[in-house]
């Protein structure tokens, strides 16, 4: 797990100014101490991706219900399974030329101050030439879920308007097929033609911003000794990019999943005693207990597609994914259900949770 990993010594890569990666990664180990565990797993991700590609103003509603399950809360999941799940929905999962890195793990740390909720970006990437290392992203991000949204919508709403007198008249080019598919291709076309949905969608954005993280003001200068400003900006622009990207796929899906009222279950993963006996001796930190976060099956909808010879513990099977939809008391999941007759199903890619 790599908030376990993250309290071993990192030395794959070599030291920036006399800045030794590992000591960056102090100030966020003292945090995270404090902080609960939570880890997705394939179908958590799965089911997180899903959420996100609902109405962008649907997840807006969803905002005042939307709190932090923990005072700090940490969130990670593996990125092989995001992009499988975003693979699913139609996404070609191409990454940019500037990635010289393959991430394979991703955490966000979570905590709310002053009316926002502020995060620290964490993945565990596998270098070019073997090993691996743990970073810390060097922008700290914010989002903004006040719930008055007027604020926002205005602004939004400004930036959709000059979008649009900006492109009117423009010819469209046609640059061959379609780079998405599937129900990512399909909210796309629906934010193009909905005025509502797009403006959403920049709202979302909106409330979304960054700043130089204060933790890594040392290496951010060492960083501009050897490189130009303008390349430490283009590089700060990309972790915000590729941060963003995740918040609206995963954690902010996450956290509308982690206040549903009846969709998922916190599996609680005690400490194992004997493995961190093991650890200890090798002077490795212990793996501390943390919660798996798990779609909430009741037990006749789990019989029912057990009996036609659905896995629950897969990922592929013949049942519409559910949904979630908002309420005056809260946010309520409804569960995946049969599409058709039971004997005719057509194979195709859906989400079911293990229970």
């Amino acid at each position: 797990m790599l908030f376990t990993e993250i309290y071993e010594k990192q030395d794959a890569v070599p030291s920036v100014g006399g800045i030794h990666p590992d000591t960056l990664l102090d100030p966020i180990r003292a945090r995270m101490k404090e902080a609960e565990y939570f880890v997705f797993d394939e179908q958590a991700v799965a089911m997180a991706v899903n959420v996100s590609q609902s109405k962008p103003s649907s997840i807006i509603a969803c905002l005042p219900f939307v709190k932090l399950p923990a005072p700090l809360l940490w969130i990670e999941f593996s990125n092989q399974h995001l992009r499988q799940a975003m693979g699913a929905m139609g996404s070609p999962n191409i990454r940019g030329e500037r990635h010289i890195v393959d991430i394979e793990r991703t955490g966000f740390l979570l905590w709310e101050e002053d009316g926002q909720i502020l995060m620290d970006h964490v993945h565990r990437d596998r270098l070019p030439g073997g090993g691996t290392t743990i970073t810390l992203a060097n922008v700290r991000l914010a989002f903004d879920p006040d719930t008055d949204s007027r604020r926002h919508e205005m602004v939004a709403s400004m930036s959709h308007l000059i979008d649009k007198l900006s492109h009117s008249g423009e010819p469209v080019e046609d640059d061959g097929p379609p780079i998405v598919t599937g129900k990512i291709a399909k909210r796309i076309k629906q934010i193009d033609k909905d005025d509502a949905e797009a403006i959403a969608m920049k709202q979302l954005s909106w409330r979304f911003g960054m700043a130089p993280h204060p933790d890594q003001k040392a290496l951010r200068q060492a960083m501009l000794s050897i490189m130009p400003e303008q390349k430490l900006k283009l590089m700060e622009a990309d972790q915000t990019n590729d941060a963003f990207r995740i918040f609206v796929n995963l954690i902010l899906p996450g956290l509308i999943l982690l206040n549903c009222r009846n969709a998922v279950r916190r599996e609680v993963v005690p400490p194992p005693e004997k493995l961190n006996k093991q650890r200890l001796k090798k002077g490795k930190p212990p793996i501390e207990g943390y919660q798996y976060v798990r779609l909430h099956l009741t037990p006749k909808k789990k019989r029912l597609y057990e009996r036609y010879g659905i896995s629950t513990h897969s990922v592929t099977g013949g049942v519409v994914i559910g949904h979630f939809k908002v309420r005056e008391s809260g946010i309520f999941w409804w569960n995946p259900h049969w599409r058709g007759e039971h004997d005719a199903v057509a194979r195709k890619k859906i989400y079911v949770m293990t229970p």
